[in-house]
């Protein structure tokens, strides 16, 4: 799959990253459609950094998203509706991670 990653200092360039699977029974697997641009990405880009945060390159930005979910392990229900509880990009910039919870249901 392709991304966008900060290669340096006001430089980005887009990588091919292996796509990722469903390796646990609670994992949820997200396509993402669109992807915001933040406050940090703007302060990694132009700067490559957040105060004591250091940007080790090539860096993963995009943590804004919106995204379908494609798959998802054995332990999640077909019929559990999921919201996005954290999206983050791991120090590694090569996974991202995502916490789900079941949405409560409406009342009828």
């Amino acid at each position: 799959m392709k991304a966008a990653v900060l290669t340096g200092i006001r430089q980005m360039g887009i990588v091919d990253l292996p796509k990722p699977s469903i390796k646990n029974d609670g994992d949820v697997l997200l396509k993402v459609a669109v992807v915001g641009v933040c406050g940090s990405d703007v302060h990694y880009y132009l700067a490559g950094r957040i105060g004591s945060k250091i940007v080790k390159y090539p860096y993963l930005v995009g943590h804004e998203c919106s995204a379908i979910v494609e798959a998802v392990g054995k332990k999640v229900r077909a019929q559990d509706k999921f919201y996005q509880e954290a999206l983050k990009a791991s120090a590694a910039a090569r996974h991202v991670h995502t916490r789900f919870r079941p949405m409560s249901r409406p009342e009828k």
